[in-house]
């Protein structure tokens, strides 16, 4: 445990921003393939 443990919490704040867009993203990608396949 040699390594410095660079502001964890400026981290995880930064992946939880990440991992949140990410969803959002894929649930904006989902809907729209739902409302191609009822279209369809």
């Amino acid at each position: 445990m040699s390594t410095p443990d660079f502001s964890t919490a400026e981290n995880n704040q930064e992946l939880a921003n990440e991992v949140s867009c990410l969803k959002a993203m894929l649930t904006l990608m989902l809907q729209a393939m739902d409302k191609l396949t009822r279209a369809a």
